[in-house]
């Protein structure tokens, strides 16, 4: 329930959320087309 709350939070105030886990090509190719797409005004990271 708390990921489907998540979930629903994150598309009411637009926020794409991106695994630092998977960096294969394909998935950094799909990242940047994201980020291309939605011309954030932010990006977020953390260590």
């Amino acid at each position: 329930m708390a990921e489907y709350k998540r979930r629903v939070c994150d598309r009411v105030v637009n926020i794409e959320r991106l695994s630092a886990y998977d960096m294969s090509a394909s998935t950094v190719a799909r990242y940047f087309s994201v980020l291309c797409k939605s011309d954030p005004q932010v990006i977020l990271g953390y260590t």
